[in-house]
């Protein structure tokens, strides 16, 4: 973590003046991942993360053990671009699927099923609509959402894990957050930036 400030140049001023903000940058760990993956792994479940970020960058996150999620390496897969004399080229990498949407159905069943006998995930967990098709696939028993009340394909999922809160054998749960603190919260509700009030979905 660490404070950035930003401050607009003199030369263009305007009625306000020279105007300053500081905000602080960094990524939010979330240890309550961290223990479930380690609680999948403990009892003999694979645990595998599916991004569309840059997959070195993800790597080093999700396998530095100073982190706390402490995956294998080879279990992280993201955007692959090309590399020349081991320099990253502005190029994705050919024969490597774009790792959002399909693009990550397509990773599990032919990366990671296909080493594993055709077994597929029977636990997803996402946060956007680029999840949708992941937190779809046949193989799922349980998907969790965490919510970040968004319409479109997530929505329609988050809408679905509401209307079986308190019901028994539900597909789909969500997760809700305080996105002031970054926190996880122990509820389905989450608290917008900037506000104090708990909502459950996303304004239609």
């Amino acid at each position: 973590m660490a404070s950035v400030s930003l401050v607009s140049p003199e030369s263009m001023s305007g009625r306000a003046g020279t105007v300053q903000v500081a905000y602080t940058t960094g990524l939010r760990l979330a240890t309550e991942i961290a223990n479930l993956m380690h609680t999948f792994m403990e009892n003999g479940i694979d645990v595998y993360v599916i991004s569309a970020s840059m997959e070195e960058v993800v790597e080093v996150f999700s396998s530095n053990p100073k982190y706390g999620y402490n995956l294998p390496k080879e279990n992280v897969f993201g955007m692959r671009l090309k590399k020349k004399d081991g320099i990253i080229q502005a190029e994705y990498k050919d024969n490597w699927p774009i790792t959002a949407r399909e693009g990550k159905v397509e990773v599990i069943e032919q990366t990671i099923s296909k080493a594993r006998g055709g077994y597929g995930p029977i636990f997803v967990a996402g946060d956007s609509s680029t999840d949708y098709e992941m937190l779809t696939i046949k193989s799922l028993k349980l998907g969790l959402i965490i919510n970040r009340l968004k319409t479109g394909d997530i929505g329609k999922l988050a809408n679905t894990a509401a209307e079986r809160m308190g019901k028994n054998n539900p597909k789909y749960v969500l997760q809700g957050r305080n996105e002031n603190t970054g926190l996880w919260i122990p509820t389905e509700y989450t608290i917008k930036l900037g506000s104090n009030e708990e909502k459950l979905l996303a304004n239609p």
